[in-house]
């Protein structure tokens, strides 16, 4: 009995050798970054990089609700936008999701992401069609006053992401100092 437990521990430990001496693969990560104004972006990144950029999504999650404070102190400072509710529900968490499983090349992954980039923008191509049916279907001055008060939502969007990105920018130093 001895004899098959030391020949158990002799291959155990000849096996650990042959795999740490493999070299492991790069593996390629196809991604969808959803940024703070809610666009989406389909990218390639490595393993490394893909915990990097996790990692730092992380840190700025902490500092979120910090960033969204400032930024509406500033927006109320504003002569254009202060009277008007900030739109925080327009700020929205970045995130990073790997989607699928890891490729053993980017070639493999870029494939993945053209295919991934190509259905987004046909999923887009068709909510814009859509929203044309729908503006074409509504009165004139209906349709007219949707577009005018969609395009004072859009800037009052953009200016409280741009507010949001500033504060946050300058809480992030300090960060690393708590």
């Amino acid at each position: 009995m001895k004899w098959y437990l030391m020949m158990m521990a002799a291959m155990v430990c000849m096996s650990a050798q042959v795999c740490m001496a493999v070299p492991v693969a790069e593996k390629f990560f196809v991604v969808r970054v959803v940024n703070y104004d809610r666009t989406t972006a389909v990218a390639i990144k490595s393993e490394t990089d893909l915990k990097k950029t996790q990692a730092e999504i992380t840190a700025e999650a902490a500092l979120y609700p910090k960033a969204i404070e400032n930024a509406k102190k500033e927006w109320k400072k504003d002569a254009d936008f202060g009277k008007k509710p900030f739109p925080s529900t327009s700020i929205g968490k970045r995130k990073c999701d790997a989607v699928g499983t890891p490729f053993p090349s980017a070639e493999k992954a870029e494939t993945k992401r053209s295919e991934l980039a190509t259905r987004d923008a046909e999923m887009a191509a068709k909510k814009t069609q859509h929203d044309a049916a729908k503006a074409a279907t509504m009165k004139k001055e209906d349709a007219r006053k949707n577009a005018d008060s969609a395009k004072e939502k859009e800037g009052q969007d953009a200016k409280a992401v741009e507010l949001f990105t500033q504060e946050l920018a300058r809480l992030k130093p300090d960060a690393g100092k708590k």
